[in-house]
């Protein structure tokens, strides 16, 4: 077996550690993400306040960890969902073949497109 490279371990750390955060986030907020505090306003980052607070007061270290829940589940889910699609999609061209197979495909294409006129406009914004 080969050995891996130092590269891929840290990959594989960062990926480790991305998936465990929502796991285990719920146990590391103090503070409830979206209770108002204003008094507490713009804090810089300290010991209580890892990463400070917002305009109305609000712990940003506590609101990233329980938003990176949300935001992982959601990202799995539609991985999930567009692969389920695109195997059957694939399956049903490969076996059916002729007219469908080229319709499918164009279809493909057509999705490819947009996500690649999508991916160009918002770099033009920049």
């Amino acid at each position: 077996m080969k050995k891996m490279d130092g590269k891929f371990k840290i990959s594989l750390l960062f990926l480790a550690v991305i998936l465990i955060i929502p796991v285990i986030g719920p146990h590391l907020i103090r503070h409830d993400p979206y209770a108002v505090n204003v008094r507490n306003a713009f804090l810089s980052p300290c010991k209580e306040y890892l990463f400070g607070t917002d305009n109305l007061g609000r712990c940003v270290f506590c609101r990233i960890l329980a938003g990176s829940r949300t935001s992982i589940y959601t990202a799995l889910l539609i991985v999930g969902i567009v692969f389920l699609v695109g195997t059957l999609v694939g399956i049903l061209a490969g076996f059916a073949g002729g007219v469908l197979d080229e319709i499918l495909m164009k279809i493909t294409l057509v999705f490819q497109a947009f996500l690649l006129l999508y991916c160009r406009l918002r770099l033009r914004e920049f």
